[in-house]
């Protein structure tokens, strides 16, 4: 059992949180998200981030706002011990915590991220050359595009540079030497047995017949340099594109329950219906979800139709008539901030739109309460500040209507003109009462107590598979690369060169390696979760291997010339370290590190 202090607890939650917080982002503002977007994030200059609403854009925040907090950041993760330490609740949280940090770094631009350079360096050990940021980036967030033309092309102009020029129609030549450049800075990427075997190449993942439009093969890339922190950073494995028909998520009732996948943003962004959920406790109580739907400013809305009907025939009758002293009170009238046109006094009330109240509930229970203009969320604050400007507007016009009408009677109109004012007066009554209807809704809401209102979403939390689970890497096995280019075309990769001696299986997720004339024990993973009958492909005794960093690479000769042949990479989960006398260790050169020749 593990102890863990509250206050170490409370900071998961806080993650936690965060990271729920970064997976409706992704959902929500795709675009931040997108491949493409990164080369306008970088160039850019004034950058800001907030929220469209249809009427505003409201700034939330800006790039340099985003390096404050980042930098301000600095003394709580030096509070967090690196890999390996005793606390386990902090361990868990530095995953987590780097993660966040490369969100936020995600977001500046050039300028604010060249002030930060030598920060990150010494704070958070990480690279801070934009190129280095990039692929951090690449490896923690999901990153994609809607084809694979543009993902390459993208790619390339992230990390090297628009100055790059044009790039080649071959997607797959452009995709081998990005690969190979990498390579040249220190980077590999790790892949499983099914992406790798390519001709002549068979280190460097193969481009696959239907292109790559996503960063996923990045979620594994690993750096030999000397500020390894990028390695300690898993990727955010949002399950933003999932194939699973059911999620399991935690409601603000504190419940845990499986609903339909297709449902799940349905249920997020408050979408009237009845949805069915399991009580996943018990794995067969089934329940509806109901949320319901309020549609606050009908009164209102057809009291702006009648307006707006009214005001189509009382303009045909100044028209018509054109009542010069009408005429003249109406030029010095400002309704609704509109100019004032003899040709139309009045012009057409234009309200919010469509003012709703979302309520969702689960047994009786309220689970969350929101706001919508036009079918986008807002506060209720907004919301009220919305109905409050329509009914400022209506009764501006009311009163100028009634105003003019005035003028119309004293002007001494003929009897058809009467009839008509009069049924216009009676009409302009029945818009009153809609708006003194709707002035008392608006005073209902206002009583209201924000703090009495749950929030505006009924899931709390989705609950999906998280890579910062699992405890940080504490196996490095050092390594060097380096790539001959054409005509020798071969990779050389100088790390201690091992014999399997006995393989065991113990689960579809991690197997137990022991290694010839190694006394520790590995535990490995595969780079995807693997079934009984796919477990052979994966490694076996006699294979030969390569311990390179967090991965251990099998290997196989080839049947001409001394190349070999990659053809897995497993990632090093846990080891069983045999103790070994400290002394002299400094001064102690490994001899067991060997060149190995790579085709």
């Amino acid at each position: 059992m593990m102890l863990v202090n509250r206050s170490g607890v409370n900071q998961i939650k806080l993650l936690d949180t965060m990271i729920e917080d970064a997976r409706r982002l992704c959902v929500r503002s795709p675009i931040l998200f997108r491949m493409s977007t990164r080369r306008h994030i970088i160039t850019s200059k004034n950058t800001r981030y907030g929220i469209d609403d249809g009427t505003m854009f409201r700034t939330l925040t800006t790039s340099r706002g985003i390096k404050n907090i980042i930098s301000r950041s600095a003394a709580y993760f030096n509070s967090l011990p690196s890999s390996g330490g005793k606390d386990k609740a902090q361990e868990m949280i530095r995953p987590r915590f780097l993660q966040m940090l490369v969100l936020l770094l995600s977001l500046l631009n050039n300028d604010d991220l060249g002030e930060l350079g030598e920060f990150l360096e010494t704070t958070y050990g990480i690279k801070s050359d934009r190129r280095d940021i990039e692929l951090l980036i690449l490896k923690v967030l999901p990153l994609r595009s809607i084809n694979s033309k543009i993902f390459i092309n993208s790619l390339v102009d992230a990390y090297e540079g628009p100055e790059m020029g044009r790039h080649p129609k071959d997607q797959a030549l452009i995709w081998n030497i990005f690969v190979q450049r990498l390579l040249q800075s220190g980077y590999i990427i790790p892949a499983g047995v099914e992406n790798l075997g390519q001709d002549g190449l068979s280190w460097i993942v193969k481009w696959p017949k239907d292109g790559i439009k996503d960063s996923h093969f990045f979620n594994h890339l690993q750096y030999s340099g000397v500020a390894r922190t990028m390695n300690d950073v898993p990727p955010m494995d949002l399950d933003i594109d999932s194939d699973a028909e059911e999620k399991t998520v935690e409601l603000t009732n504190g419940e845990k329950y499986i609903v339909g996948f297709r449902d799940l943003e349905k249920i997020i962004c408050m979408v009237k219906g009845k949805y069915s959920v399991t009580d996943a406790s018990s794995g067969n109580r089934t329940l509806d979800l109901e949320i319901s739907e309020e549609y606050i400013n009908e009164t209102l809305y057809d009291a702006i139709l009648n307006m707006n009907r009214l005001i189509n025939s009382l303009n045909g009758h100044l028209a018509s008539h054109r009542p010069k002293n009408v005429i003249k009170a109406l030029a010095t009238m400002r309704i609704a901030g509109d100019r004032f046109n003899p040709t139309n006094p009045f012009p057409d009330v234009k309200g919010s739109g469509r003012l709703s109240r979302h309520m969702a509930s689960l047994n009786g229970e309220c689970l969350a309460v929101a706001y919508k203009v036009e079918g986008k969320k807002v506060t209720r604050r907004d919301l009220i500040r919305n109905l409050s400007g329509d009914i400022r507007k209506l009764t501006a016009v009311i009163q100028a209507i009634d105003q003019a009408m005035q003028e119309l009677d004293n002007r001494g109109a003929g009897g058809e003109v009467r009839s008509n004012i009069r049924k216009l007066r009676q009409d302009l009554k029945l818009i009153s009462l809609k708006v003194s209807h709707v002035t008392g809704q608006k005073a209902s809401l206002q009583r209201v107590a924000q703090a009495n209102e749950p929030g505006d979403e009924p899931v709390s939390k989705v609950l999906y598979p998280s890579s910062a689970e699992s405890s940080a890497n504490v196996v490095w096995n050092d390594y060097a690369a380096e790539y001959a280019q054409p005509p020798e075309n071969v990779l050389y990769i100088n790390a201690q060169r091992r014999t399997v001696d006995s393989v065991a299986w113990l689960s579809d997720e991690f197997v137990e390696v022991v290694l010839r004339d190694v006394p520790s024990k590995y535990v490995v993973s595969p780079l995807k979760a693997v079934s009984a009958e796919e477990r052979g492909d994966e490694i076996h005794e006699n294979d030969e291997v390569l311990l390179v960093g967090h991965f251990l690479v099998v290997i196989e000769r080839e049947e001409e010339g001394n190349m070999d042949s990659v053809l897995n990479w497993l990632k090093i989960t846990d080891m069983e370290k045999h103790k070994v006398s400290k002394r002299r260790q400094n001064r102690k050169k490994d001899s067991s590190l060997v060149t190995t020749a790579i085709r």
